[in-house]
């Protein structure tokens, strides 16, 4: 071809994830993944790695994307494994069996456009455990971020690692270098970034290095067992991640609002399978709560969703129409929702579904489902958790804010308010007649107080976008 100007050539298309564009770097050549020059993504899934404590990373996300209303699909994969430390040896993280792992994720992830992060929690056990340097740590890292990154993995994120109890004057300075060393290495390479929850986690008060509550296992306490998180604990983690997760994901709009006008389970693709009774403005809803002690229910649930769970002791769920404040002072003028105001004191716990709702549905093989709850919380206590869960999907799925499993007492959550946005994006086998429920978990002997502004619950197909034949 003739020599030409670039302003006589011909358009080019959009960059995908997929391009790779030819670039030099410190006189080496290189293929840059088209997504790095790309200033903001659209949906990006982040994804976790690390030993035993890989869950806490994930967790602080999901409420820092919850409640700031980001557009990521967190918490999709997780590879952290128990016990391990950064060495190559064994399954730790930078052995050969795991990162081949992890490597084909990314490669397969990638591949079909998929844009991957991944938050990495590790670093106690190389100190406490195996007696590693910090140099000898970062450089471990290095080395898996090297691997990753050449695989298609956008950023590492490096959780800073955690004050824990019975640790001797050296380890303690041995995790204080090691975080540094973190540090450091996310000040020189472009796509590291540092999160150091140290400020969130640590008693101020002691001088040996303990996490706030000590040994754990009581109200209040950031941790089970002096190491491993809380629910409350991964809820204060949440604040340390919240300026990176600004930077890294896109700000989504609070859609599910205006969502549900077109329901059709055959045509309409990108509606609400849910139908317009996804967005709540309405109770007449069923009440299938088995209620034991004194517990009680006043009105009803959203209309066509149903409630259901074993209240107890004297817990109270009222449900009224009501309008929601926040949403009014964003946008203006009155926001009707369905409020379930919380009281009493459960005496056990269980989860306790405060509306939920499946629809006969076709579903077309491999397509990718988005499901999401919209809610408002007023001065909400004695919770320990949120949880939006799949119901009639293979393989199931949930997205939880708070405590995990059994609800202990150093899971209870602290004064809960705003909007949150709790999201399920999947790749289901199957999700025929499917649907979602939102749920609540309390803590016994623990009062409820405050309440929920109930917006709506989105169920849909996210198909592929089209292109024009």
């Amino acid at each position: 071809m003739a020599d030409k100007m670039i302003s006589e050539l011909a358009m080019a298309g959009p960059l995908s994830n997929s391009m790779f564009i030819p670039v030099a770097q410190g006189g080496s050549n290189f293929a840059l993944p088209a997504h790095r020059l790309i200033g903001a993504q659209p949906f990006v899934q982040l994804w976790g790695d690390g030993d035993s404590k890989t869950g806490e990373g994930v967790g602080a996300f999901e409420w820092a994307v919850a409640r700031l209303n980001l557009d990521a699909w967190v918490g999709g994969r997780q590879f952290g494994v128990g016990g391990t430390n950064t060495s190559n040896s064994g399954n730790n993280l930078t052995s050969p069996a795991r990162m081949a792992t992890i490597v084909t994720a990314i490669e397969t992830a990638s591949a079909t456009g998929d844009i991957i992060d991944v938050v990495m929690t590790i670093g106690t056990n190389d100190v406490v455990l195996a007696n590693m340097t910090s140099e000898a740590i970062i450089a471990n890292i290095r080395n898996y971020h090297d691997v990753i990154r050449a695989a298609g993995c956008r950023n590492l994120i490096l959780m800073s690692i955690d004050p824990r109890t019975n640790l001797t004057a050296t380890q303690q300075g041995q995790i204080a270098s090691a975080n540094r060393a973190y540090e450091d290495y996310c000040r020189v390479v472009a796509d590291a970034i540092f999160v150091d929850a140290m400020p969130w986690m640590l008693d101020p008060a002691s001088p040996s290095f303990i996490p706030i509550g000590g040994a754990g296992g009581t109200f209040g306490a950031v941790t089970n067992d002096g190491l491993h998180c809380s629910a409350y604990g991964i809820f204060r983690k949440s604040f340390a991640v919240e300026a990176v997760a600004e930077q890294l994901y896109r700000f989504r709009p609070v859609e599910l609002i205006g969502s549900g006008i077109a329901f059709n389970s055959v045509t309409a693709v990108r509606g609400n399978i849910l139908g317009t009774g996804g967005r709540f403005v309405a109770m007449g809803g069923t009440d299938s709560f088995t209620k034991v002690d004194t517990s009680s229910v006043v009105g009803t649930p959203p209309a066509t969703f149903t409630g259901s769970g074993t209240l107890n002791g004297d817990t109270k769920l009222t449900y009224s129409v009501a309008n929601c404040a926040d949403l009014g002072s964003r946008y203006g003028g009155d926001w009707p929702c369905i409020n379930v105001a919380l009281s009493g004191t459960p005496v056990s716990t269980s989860d306790i579904q405060l509306a939920g709702r499946y629809v006969v549905f076709a579903y077309p093989a491999s397509t990718r489902m988005r499901g999401r709850a919209l809610v408002n919380l007023n001065n909400v206590t004695g919770l320990s958790r949120l949880r939006l869960q799949t119901q009639n999907v293979n393989p199931p799925l949930s997205k939880t804010l708070g405590a995990a499993g059994a609800a202990a007492p150093q899971h209870e959550l602290p004064t809960l308010n705003g909007l949150h946005a709790l999201e399920i994006v999947c790749d289901p086998v199957n999700a025929g007649n499917s649907g979602l429920n939102l749920l609540i978990s309390g803590v016994a002997g623990r009062p409820f107080g405050g309440s929920i502004d109930l917006l709506g619950i989105e169920w849909r197909r996210a198909d592929a976008i089209p292109m024009v034949a």
